[in-house]
């Protein structure tokens, strides 16, 4: 099992749900709307001065499923080349 934590801006927020829905994956995700920082593709603090906000999935998925996962990620990241979209990919212990 796999850990899968994507970043993107809110702006396409939609468009990565789309992709995810997409796949009928077996797990669940989470979605939280409000993520404010800095990355390589910029500021966004969801302020006056830095307006935009970025959001994230986290989703736990079998080991089969995370090829198309990545995927979806590589299909929005062509999409939305300046959005600064994210990937990260953890294992996960089970108790």
């Amino acid at each position: 099992m796999k850990r899968i934590e994507i970043i993107t801006n809110h702006a396409i927020s939609a468009d990565m749900l789309e992709e995810l829905e997409r796949l009928e994956l077996a797990g669940s995700y989470t979605y939280i709307p409000k993520v404010h920082g800095r990355g390589s593709k910029g500021t966004r603090l969801g302020s006056a001065l830095w307006p935009e906000e970025n959001c994230i999935y986290l989703l736990f998925v079998e080991d089969g499923e995370v090829p198309a996962v990545k995927k979806a990620v590589k299909n929005i990241k062509a999409r939305f080349p300046n959005e600064g979209t994210k990937c990260y990919i953890t294992p996960v212990e089970e108790d």
